[in-house]
């Protein structure tokens, strides 16, 4: 089956049931090949591949309008898309409330078009998705929610999540078949459609279970539903699309369907993957058994300072293995808390755990600052709570969403009372970092990014005074100087001691406070000063740096180098650099001509 003789979204109707089911295997085949090349969310998108053909099926998305709260599964409905010739697609996070806003504009335009929202894994559990059901249960106008609920190992907590599986498991399920032979019998394709089953009534059930959410809610509820047979979608989203209310259709998908070592290996299902060898799954970029992520340098560290430390106890808002707590949680089970996709619970029970006198350490990634600002803010910081607060995917990162981009959160917890924000250069700095940050006796955001490292355990941990910048080159000769932070001290300084340039370097290792005493002994050196970071520039580390020296009328050239108010489009970290001008080459040569010109 070639997608290339798929142009518009009718033809998809023309096919008959093994017609559909070749077409997923392409369209399976496509992922898989695509992603061995370039990686991504490969195990959420292999879920997702009947499910976003049997929605192509039923809705003509060149006028209804589907709405997919991530690109984590979304990548099968763009590639159909594009086959239409569609390029705009519908990606917004809070998906239930932009579908709703969509229907109840139509309402004034007296349009008839279905409006579909699809959730990812999980997110079911978000706030915001809670208020937007509350609001549809009191809304004339229908909506569409499409659940897709992979068939994980991923622990939450909430009622939501027991009430999902008491209905995974349930017996107690009754048939909705009247009303689907009624509705469906209408039209030619929901005879086809039933004239196929075998059996309606162990295909399509609804729950009926008083407990359940949905039906607190009000809103109708179908389900579960294979989220692999095609059979079974396609009827459920023409029920769900022919009835006049607002529905709830929850599919259950199983992550990396149809390849078996994505199925298998759960590290696949929760993080973006990178490029592979097809054959055996190998990732392309093999490292020794002695380099590690940032986030498991900071695992080992935890573990090993909480041998002497009874009270440090570790706080997980993703699932153990995304956030890399895992080994934490195998050496001290009663001292790992798992509360995923629950982050604003997560930080305020944190800031409990601290208040009684825990070392408590919060993983968190960066994304999830944007959502978790008021618990960060009122309960952690503004009480001065010892939390450490370990901050991953922290910068630039490759191939993500513009939301999931780790640029923002600087720009966030630097306008916090009594928050020190910090970020290494190295594995070596980051293990003290780490363990100064129990120290300390303060709310400590700790940044860090997801590049490798080789890993040796420091034979003795030291204490690094908070505010404390160090000169990494600094001398006499220096015709101009570049402060900044994280990993691109290291590369900074090996470009500039290969080629033998004349330009200084500092390690802003706390982006707050500031090294205010570095600051003036800088202000003296009459040289410009570039301060490089791959954050936002809007109240970031070159902000507060001019901040400081407006304040104390102490004026120099200063040049920054960031990222402005732009959204930064998915690419590799050395396209998006390179495009953004923040490549290392771009800096040192801009720097070069500077000084030329002196």
């Amino acid at each position: 089956m070639d997608l290339n003789k798929i142009s518009k979204n009718s033809d998809i109707r023309k096919f008959n049931h093994e017609g559909l089911v070749t077409i997923a295997a392409k369209l399976r085949e496509n992922l898989f090949e695509s992603m061995a090349k370039t990686g991504g969310y490969l195990a959420s998108n292999l879920s997702v591949v009947e499910l976003t053909l049997a929605l192509h099926y039923v809705f003509d998305v060149e006028v209804d309008q589907l709405i997919f709260d991530g690109k984590k599964h979304a990548m099968v409905n763009t590639i159909l898309n594009q086959a239409y010739g569609i390029e705009k697609n519908l990606l917004y996070a809070s998906s239930i409330s932009i579908a709703l806003g969509l229907a109840e504009a139509q309402a004034f335009e007296h349009e008839k078009k279905s409006i579909v929202a699809i959730l990812g894994d999980n997110s079911i559990n978000d706030g915001i998705n809670f208020e937007a059901l509350r609001h549809i249960s009191k809304s004339v106008e229908k909506v569409i929610i499409v659940y897709n609920d992979a068939d994980s190992d991923q622990v939450s907590v909430g009622n939501i999540d027991r009430s999902i599986n008491r209905i995974r498991t349930s017996k107690s399920y009754n048939v909705i078949k009247g009303d689907m032979n009624k509705i469906l019998s209408k039209n030619i394709v929901g005879k086809k459609v039933l004239g196929s089953l075998h059996g309606v009534k162990n295909v399509i059930k609804k729950n009926v279970l008083e407990t359940t959410i949905f039906r607190e809610f009000g809103i109708e509820y179908l389900g579960p539903v294979d989220g692999h047979d095609l059979k079974q979608l396609i009827t459920a989203f023409n029920y769900a699309k022919q009835i006049d209310n607002s529905v709830i259709v929850h599919v259950i998908t199983k992550m990396g369907k149809g390849v078996s070592f994505v199925e298998n290996n759960a590290n696949y299902h929760y993080n973006a993957i990178t490029p592979f060898d097809p054959k055996t799954g190998q990732t392309l970029s093999n490292f020794p058994s002695n380099h590690l992520t940032n986030a498991n340098i900071v695992t080992k560290t935890l573990i090993d300072l909480a041998k002497d430390e009874a009270d440090i106890v570790a706080v997980s808002t993703d699932n153990l293995v995304f956030s890399n707590l895992g080994d934490f949680n195998e050496h001290y089970p009663k001292r790992t808390y798992n509360i995923a996709n629950s982050e604003l619970h997560a930080s305020a029970f944190a800031a409990g755990l601290a208040l009684s006198g825990k070392k408590t350490f919060l993983s968190l990634r960066s994304k999830q600052i944007q959502s978790i600002y008021k618990q960060v803010n009122n309960d952690i910081a503004k009480n001065k709570l010892p939390v450490v607060i370990g901050i991953n995917d922290a910068g630039l990162n490759s191939d993500y969403d513009i939301d999931s981009q780790g640029i923002y959160d600087i720009t966030l917890l630097s306008s916090m009372a009594n928050l020190v924000i910090a970020q290494a250069k190295d594995q070596v700095e980051l293990q003290d970092l780490v363990y100064s940050a129990f120290k300390y006796n303060s709310p400590v955001a700790l940044r860090y990014s997801g590049a490798i490292h080789q890993y040796v355990k420091n034979e003795h941990y030291r204490l690094i005074n908070i505010g404390s910048w160090t000169k990494e080159i600094y001398n006499v000769n220096m015709q101009a100087l570049i402060i900044t932070y994280g990993n691109d001290v290291e590369k900074l300084m090996r470009r500039i001691q290969i080629n033998n340039l004349n330009i200084g370097l500092i390690n802003a290792r706390f982006i707050k406070p500031l090294d205010t005493d570095l600051l003036k002994e800088i202000s003296l050196l009459n040289i410009p000063i570039y301060i490089y970071e791959n954050d936002l520039l809007n109240s970031g580390l070159s902000s507060m740096i001019n901040n400081y020296y407006t304040d104390n009328n102490i004026k120099l050239e200063v040049i920054r180098y960031g990222i402005a108010d732009i959204n930064v489009q998915p690419d590799s970290i050395i396209a998006i650099r390179k495009k953004l001008k923040l490549d290392s080459n771009s800096l040192l040569s801009a720097i070069s001509e500077k000084i030329e010109r002196m």
